[in-house]
C-alpha cells in the first residue's frame, strides 16, 4: 500500500479550525529525471500531496 502524507502526518496536513502556526520537520526531497525501470535503494510508494502554498 502506498505511503499517505495526508494520512500518515495530519498536524501538517490538516487545517484546524482556527489560524494557526504550525512548525514543520526538516524533511528530504528527491527529484529524479530520466528514463527506463529505475531502482533507488530505500525507495517506497507515496501518493502524491495536494499542491501548497505560501501567502
Amino acid at each position: 500500500m502506498a505511503y499517505d502524507f495526508k494520512k500518515e502526518q495530519k498536524e501538517l496536513y490538516r487545517p484546524g479550525k482556527r489560524p494557526a502556526i504550525i512548525k514543520v520537520p526538516p524533511m528530504n526531497y528527491l527529484a529524479v529525471q530520466g528514463k527506463g525501470d529505475y531502482q533507488i535503494p530505500g525507495y517506497f510508494d507515496f501518493v502524491v500531496p495536494p499542491l501548497e502554498g505560501m501567502w
